[in-house]
């Protein structure tokens, strides 16, 4: 929130929507879980992963 731009620009959107620091901080947590979901599955999923995984 201090140093990432979009961030700081979607805190001041949902502030001026009357939102508080709390709401606002359980938006971008859930925001950083999803995309962290989708990472994850994307890293797992395919044929590449297990040839990755037999190497090591």
């Amino acid at each position: 929130m201090r140093c990432h731009q979009p961030t700081k620009d979607y805190v001041t959107r949902r502030t001026a929507e009357g939102k508080t620091k709390t709401e606002i901080m359980r938006c971008l947590k859930r925001y950083i879980a999803r995309e962290t979901f989708h990472l994850a599955r994307v890293a797992t999923s395919g044929p590449g992963i297990l040839a990755w995984c037999h190497r090591y």
